[in-house]
């Protein structure tokens, strides 16, 4: 210790200004806790602060201003925050609407008698008196909007989106069915998961579950035989039944109805639905709808389907219309043509009148007011078994606000269906990684005319293969 102050006071006289600074430092706290930055010993040494430099000042000012702006948004839910996925806001939001809904009861519908007594005849009865009570009905799409505007392999929505269906959608009274399947067995499958497992997450227990089968081709890309539909087709009633604590023995029909369609309304299609027919499926035969089809195709396909059900010995009760797209030639008078025809051949065959879905899809801002006008002139000619096909707004679908419009609702089941269209939209929220409307949205034909859709699968498919949009776009 001597040795060192002999040394500083050598080193006070020859350089005075050193030693000031060095006995500065050592007396400072911060310093002798070692807490002293580098970049503040000036501080120190000149007593007094010293000034920021440019990038101080700047990176400052970003800080505490451009930073939270970017971040947080001057709004709730308008940020960058919101963009990634998926974020702890959008995460947040959905957990906590599903923590809510474990509070709302599941409500009893035809459906879910259905399941209790088993019997189809009775099912039926039930189902056309609670529609014709609304003057009409919805099944909800939320797997189409997925698959054609959001993310394609978005599976695991399935479970909650139907919890959100059986608990709100139903409790609204004019949604009486719940879309699933389509491409989401194909993308499982391609993922080494259980498709079975999608299909029957995707069965709410108060709403009939619709699932859409390409015909011969199922769900995926290759043609199947007759036989290996039928073991396909077997296994599903044998499943549907065990996950509805049925016997697949004791019942005329399972409770699953398949949407079946063919490109073309090819009579191969009957084949496939004959083979639903005989395990059991509660298949709906699908028109795949074109313009260039004339009124007498149109009639010789619905005769088609009633001859068929009745070869079978069964009786066709639901028959659905499938639009690819929306096209100029959509328009109310189509859809109530096309009710008129269904109508007079089923009277000609001694057949009440059934109950007909409408599917089609949303471009212009139109297809959903289309819907609404359908279902509001089948009333005052007497039909009230209509089912549009619709989802929240604002989607790829029908808006099911413009659509329920037209039909008869209390407030309570209004709000519930406005419920509903609040937790899809934490759902939607989630799928915004793959989200595939950049492309959907500006490459899309309007006026597609193949039966298969919209094409959306195959855009985003072309987005991840590196293949040009717009080539994939003008191929199909």
């Amino acid at each position: 210790m001597a040795h060192f102050k002999t040394q500083f006071d050598e080193l006070a006289k020859r350089t005075p200004a050193l030693a000031t600074g060095l006995r500065k430092l050592a007396a400072n706290p911060k310093f002798r806790k070692g807490e002293l930055g580098c970049n503040e010993t000036y501080s120190v040494l000149s007593d007094r602060p010293v000034d920021k430099g440019v990038s101080q000042k700047i990176h400052e000012t970003l800080s505490s201003t451009v930073t939270p702006f970017v971040t947080h948004g001057y709004r709730s839910g308008e940020s960058v925050e919101d963009q990634p996925y998926p974020t702890r806001g959008q995460m947040g939001k959905f957990n906590k609407f599903m923590k809510e809904l474990r509070f709302e009861t599941t409500p009893v519908t035809p459906f879910s008698q259905w399941v209790s007594h088993k019997n189809y005849k009775l099912y039926i009865q039930a189902l056309k008196k609670h529609i014709s009570a609304h003057g009409g009905a919805m099944t909800t799409v939320m797997l189409d909007v997925f698959q054609s505007s959001y993310d394609q392999e978005s599976v695991l929505t399935q479970k909650a989106s139907a919890v959100m269906a059986a608990k709100l959608a139903a409790k609204s009274g004019v949604v009486i069915g719940f879309e699933t399947g389509g491409a989401q067995y194909q993308a499982n499958l391609m993922r080494q998961f259980c498709w079975l497992n999608v299909l029957l997450e995707g069965c709410p227990p108060n709403l009939a579950s619709h699932s859409l089968t390409r015909s011969k081709w199922l769900n995926g890309l290759t043609i199947k035989t007759p036989a290996q539909q039928a073991f396909v087709f077997n296994t599903i009633a044998s499943e549907i039944a065990k996950h509805y604590g049925w016997s697949d023995a004791e019942a005329e029909f399972i409770p699953w109805m398949p949407n079946n369609f063919h490109a073309g309304n090819h009579p191969e299609q009957d084949i496939t639905t004959r083979l639903m027919l005989r395990a059991k499926l509660a298949v709906i035969p699908n028109f795949a709808w074109d313009p260039r089809y004339t009124d007498e195709h149109f009639s010789g396909w619905v005769d088609r389907q009633i001859t068929l059900f009745s070869e079978e010995k069964k009786t066709l009760i639901q028959i659905r219309i499938k639009n690819a797209g929306q096209g100029s030639d959509w328009s109310a008078d189509e859809i109530v043509k096309k009710v008129q025809v269904i109508r007079a051949r089923f009277k000609k065959c001694g057949l009440e009148d059934p109950i007909i879905y409408i599917h089609n899809h949303e471009f212009n801002g139109q297809a959903a007011h289309i819907g609404a006008e359908a279902l509001i002139r089948c009333q005052a000619m007497g039909y009230r078994l209509l089912v549009v096909d619709s989802a929240p707004p604002g989607t790829s679908h029908n808006s099911n606000l413009i659509v329920s419009a037209a039909l008869k609702m209390t407030p309570e089941e209004k709000s519930k269906l406005h419920q509903y269209n609040r937790g899809v939209k934490t759902l939607l929220d989630l799928t915004r990684r793959f989200n595939n409307s950049p492309a959907t949205q500006i490459y899309q034909n309007p006026y597609s005319k193949m039966a298969g859709g919209t094409n959306s699968s195959d855009l985003a498919d072309s987005v991840k293969l590196g293949i040009p949009v717009h080539e994939m776009s003008e191929a199909i």
